[in-house]
């Protein structure tokens, strides 16, 4: 029976910028906040549970590529790569977090693939639904396309 479903957006990436743990320092206080809420206290409590199960859906976006001079393939290829690092990126950085919290990190496996409670879904969006796509965007626009969505859904018994 699904018990809870939450939803966090890290936004702000700058262009080529993926790694999930920086983006998240350096984002507000609030921001960080709202990742614990949402998504990191939720996993531990499923974690200290032994009824209790959830599915932690990953999401990678990108902006779209402008350059010129590529074909429409080689800049579809490089908003799918984009979206593919950032959201293999929040994959180990919300992993190294919950780790980090658990009551006994030495103990804690070393990959989700060993947590049978948690089961984790990416999807890789490239560019496909921006936020803002006018063809002229201010680079506070695109830092909004270039995104990561963690969806969180708990279950009981």
């Amino acid at each position: 029976m699904l018990k809870n479903v939450s939803e966090f957006i890290l936004d702000g990436y700058g262009s080529g910028e993926t790694d999930f743990l920086t983006r998240v320092s350096q984002s507000s206080q609030q921001v960080q906040d709202d990742l614990n809420l949402f998504i990191i206290d939720p996993l531990l409590a499923v974690l200290a549970s032994t009824d209790q199960t959830a599915v932690l859906e990953i999401q990678g976006h990108s902006d779209r590529v402008d350059t010129e001079g590529l074909s429409r393939e080689e800049r579809r290829v490089q908003e799918l790569q984009a979206s593919a690092d950032r959201a293999n990126s929040a994959d180990v950085g919300v992993f190294q977090i919950v780790a980090f919290n658990v009551p006994d990190p030495k103990t804690f496996p070393g990959d989700w693939a060993d947590l049978n409670q948690v089961v984790i879904m990416r999807r890789v969006a490239g560019g496909a639904f921006l936020i803002n796509s006018s063809a002229a965007l201010t680079e506070e626009q695109r830092k909004q396309n270039r995104r990561v969505v963690l969806t969180l859904a708990s279950f009981l018994p």
